[in-house]
């Protein structure tokens, strides 16, 4: 009878590893999909943002510029929106803070993508901030185009970049609920 009780216990105990592994592993592939998804609205957003910004731009109004940044970058979840150059110069950035600030590609939050060749690089990455929040980085290069020649270099192949950090706490938080309501 103690054997049968080891027998079912050991089974059980066996199922339950299973289960945890299943879990961890969906719970994995979930946070890829946010990943991923995050990767294609982060794009989206950007096209819009700079179709925003170039027709701003084209008709001279700056403040309209900085209307629509001011705008971004007073949502909590965006912890930095620039604007920038092909140097790294912050040149848009809401309320003005940052403007004038330089990016250097060594730090080690920008090595993530610019240690590699610049066709290799990812359009957004998930890395960690220096007060350990994570946070979800995009960048979305401002393309020169033909109705920009008037202020750019028709030369010019990027214009700059707009550089998005926005948290992922919120959807950290979602995914470690649901792990816990998987696991329960």
């Amino acid at each position: 009878r103690r054997l049968l009780w080891t027998v079912i216990l050991s089974r059980i105990l066996r199922l339950l590893i299973i289960l945890r592994l299943l879990t961890s592993v969906e719970n994995e592939r979930q946070k890829a999909t946010v990943q991923d998804n995050l990767t294609i609205l982060a794009s989206y957003s950007g096209k819009v943002v700079e179709s925003n910004l170039r027709h701003a731009m084209l008709e001279d109004d700056f403040t309209e510029v900085r209307t629509l940044l001011d705008t971004i970058g007073s949502r909590e979840e965006f912890r930095i929106v620039y604007v920038m150059d092909t140097s790294g110069q912050v040149i848009f950035a809401p309320n003005g803070d940052g403007v004038g600030k330089h990016l250097d590609y060594g730090q080690p939050d920008c090595q993530l993508c610019h240690r590699l060749p610049p066709a290799e690089r990812p359009s957004s990455v998930v890395l960690t901030a220096d007060d350990g929040q994570r946070i979800f980085r995009s960048m979305y290069p401002l393309e020169n185009q033909p109705e920009c020649a008037r202020c750019h270099d028709s030369d010019e192949r990027i214009l700059g970049l707009l550089l998005t950090d926005i948290t992922m706490e919120p959807m950290e938080n979602a995914l470690a609920a649901d792990l816990r309501e998987n696991l329960l």
